[in-house]
């Protein structure tokens, strides 16, 4: 179980579709012929880049890296880059929302040991994203990574922007 939730203040970009809300996909994707791109720090001085690129009206495509001990004195740890793709298939209307599946190699903090990702990649996941009340949006999903144990799991994540200076993001996982 992860809940997540951010505070963005006095931001340029505010009045644009949230592509992602911390680390829940949305049914909004990176318009054609442009790039999004960002950075997650978090413990052990590790650093999370994801880059998208819209390469369609509809359609996503990107790449990200992991870095650990990328911060500090240690031996800086890199992880392959892995693929992300989104594909907005239906737009919403009034009252439905609209729907994107995708695909994400992407967790954070490795764990050697295991061989896996701590914080585990969404892998193949289908998303809804609505507005219902004004300046709020509800983006809920559901993903599988693990296909040997064929197991789902769910996604739910919240966006308000009471102001143009303000956006909450909250999630759980």
């Amino acid at each position: 179980l992860v809940i997540g939730y951010w505070l963005i203040v006095n931001c340029p970009f505010l009045s644009a579709q949230a592509v992602e809300l911390i680390d829940l996909p949305t049914a909004e994707v990176v318009d054609a012929n442009h790039y999004s791109a960002n950075f997650r720090l978090y413990q052990d001085g590790g650093i999370l880049t994801r880059a998208s690129f819209g390469i369609g009206k509809r359609v996503n495509i990107g790449i990200s890296f992991d870095l650990t001990n990328f911060i500090g004195d240690k031996k800086i740890d890199i992880q392959r880059p892995e693929l992300q793709f989104k594909f907005r298939f239906y737009d919403g209307k009034k009252n439905i929302p609209a729907l994107a599946a995708g695909y994400e190699q992407q967790g954070y903090r490795y764990d050697i040991s295991k061989g896996e990702y701590r914080h585990r990649e969404k892998g193949f996941y289908l998303v809804a994203s609505q507005e219902m009340f004004p300046h709020t949006e509800f983006h809920f999903g559901l993903n599988i990574y693990d296909f040997k144990s064929d197991q789902f799991f769910g996604f739910l994540g919240i966006s308000w922007a009471p102001a143009e200076e303000f956006l909450f993001l909250t999630e759980i996982d």
